[in-house]
């Protein structure tokens, strides 16, 4: 007995290393996010500074066109007027994907707001800048769209796993209780029944501690989906339901029946650009 409960502490410990491991890993990739927003508030600022000398450059290249014909400087202005608009929608667009990219749906629709203003200081064709108008407002409002029904798909999540969590803590604190004995059993039935009690399994004699594990395991799963890492939230999931077969209880299976539908939630995905279908 004292070789099994030693196991049992053993496991115990390991379960608890690889959960902190975990936390580990997930506040990293939290720091790892805040210096990626850094820099993509540089790349920012670059990009307004980009656009102050491109103004500089515009205003020059008017004064240029009242020098003499003999100096022809006409084509370079030209080049310069009909491809700097261009990279600098680009830029801005790069921006746009990357904020999406990282679940900063705030700022990308800032930036598209922005965008949408700088046009009218772009040397454009009336044409392509009523365009760029239009196209940029279908995508503010494809990604109003997606925010609301994405929080409304986390809202469901969330408050699917709160429950989960409390039901858990109501099963940590009672002990496991075998399903009654039907009263059509023989006495040699019930008796067999009473010796298999006797000798309960290793999962039961650490119900608690498995439990316990699910219910953490929960807490990293909501931290991931926070994040935005829906294939990795459905991955945890898995992880759950399968630690949740070695349990018997009625009320652990009707549990795990929740986090499989949880788990078949289709995965909202990002919409796409269409200015960046528009300027190619």
């Amino acid at each position: 007995m004292k070789k099994l409960l030693i196991v049992l502490v053993v496991i115990a410990v390991v379960w608890l290393a690889k959960l902190s491991f975990d936390v580990f890993q997930m506040n990293a990739q939290q720091t790892e996010l805040m210096q990626q927003q850094t820099q993509l508030q540089q790349h920012t600022a670059g990009l307004n500074d980009q656009l102050v000398a491109m103004k500089r450059q515009l205003s020059g290249s008017q004064a240029i066109l009242t020098t003499p014909a003999n100096e022809q400087p006409l084509p370079t202005v030209e080049s310069s007027s009909s491809i700097q608009p261009m990279v600098i929608i680009a830029q801005q667009l790069d921006l746009v994907e990357f904020a999406m990219q990282q679940q900063q749906f705030g700022v990308a629709m800032d930036k598209l707001n922005q965008l949408d203003q700088q046009l009218e200081q772009l040397s454009l064709a009336p044409a392509l800048r009523v365009s760029l108008h239009q196209v940029i407002e279908k995508d503010r409002e494809n990604l109003k769209q997606y925010v609301t029904a994405r929080q409304i798909q986390l809202d469901k999540v969330r408050n699917s796993l709160q429950i989960l969590d409390k039901l858990l803590e109501k099963e940590i604190q009672q002990p496991y209780v075998n399903p009654p004995t039907s009263k059509e059993q023989s006495f040699w039935q019930r008796w067999i029944q009473i010796e298999s009690v006797q000798s309960p399994s290793p999962a039961l004699m650490q119900r608690s501690l498995v439990l316990k594990e699910i219910q953490l395991r929960l807490i990293l799963a909501q931290q991931v989906l926070n994040q935005g890492q829906y294939p990795q939230f459905q991955q945890e999931l898995a992880e759950i339901i399968q630690i949740m077969q070695q349990l018997p209880d009625a009320s652990i299976k009707s549990m795990q029946q929740r986090l499989m539908q949880l788990k078949d939630i289709p995965v909202l995905s990002v919409p796409h650009l269409n200015t960046r279908a528009l300027i190619g």
